[in-house]
């Protein structure tokens, strides 16, 4: 999809072990298709329960005494999301993606929005954030318009990468025994060029806004 200067393809990870999975996917081809995301490339992603899969590594930013594991959907979503990397490497064409999640959910307007955000934020960027969480508390420093500099924020929900950004988080993301958000302020956001849109333009339907489920019926 072209969006200002950009031409950006949108990568989305999907699940099909169970029906309340698949009437989710469908009900985002749907969505998207209504806001004219298309070409999407769809992942299929990983359910860690069905699998059997654990993390076999205690979760110590938080919890350094080692007594902590995240849970296992947490751990579904990192190997997921590691499969989608390796998938968009292997287009080497593509200079920049569109990380969405499947419950990502735009404003009204956020298309002339970012579109106004890419003419804004520095032509290296590596991250943009469309969607995010937790930046109240954060370094932050005004770039132009809606762009600032936030170090950093969490959630991923709708998230524009660059090819360089790409590679440098395959290269340094290698710890999957934390959130993946949370990883990546530490070894990955520090070594690019990190920028966020606010107001958001992408909301997370089902979030309460500051990353908590909250359980909406979908």
């Amino acid at each position: 999809m072209i969006i200002g200067k950009y031409n950006i393809n949108p990568v989305c990870i999907y699940l099909t072990d169970t029906a309340y999975w698949m009437a989710r996917t469908e009900r985002a081809k749907k969505y998207f298709a209504s806001e004219f995301v298309e070409d999407i490339l769809w992942i299929k992603g990983i359910h860690a329960e069905n699998a059997g899969l654990k993390s076999a590594k205690p979760y110590l930013i938080d919890a350094p005494d080692g007594s902590y594991f995240i849970p296992q959907k947490t751990t579904g979503v990192n190997i997921s999301i590691m499969m989608a990397y390796a998938a968009m490497e292997s287009h080497p064409e593509v200079e920049y993606w569109m990380m969405l999640e499947d419950d990502c959910r735009f404003v009204t307007g956020w298309q002339s929005r970012l579109k106004q955000a890419l003419k804004d934020v520095p032509n290296d960027f590596d991250y943009l954030f469309g969607g995010s969480c937790c930046c109240a508390d954060k370094p932050t420093e005004h770039v132009k318009g809606e762009v600032f500099e936030v170090k950093y924020p969490f959630c991923g929900h709708m998230t524009i990468m660059s090819k360089n950004g790409l590679l440098e988080t395959m290269k340094r993301h290698l710890d999957l025994s934390s959130p993946g958000d949370i990883e990546k302020t530490i070894s990955v956001f520090p070594f690019l060029k990190v920028y966020t849109i606010l107001p958001r333009i992408a909301e997370q339907e089902l979030t309460d806004g500051t990353g908590i489920n909250n359980q909406l019926p979908i």
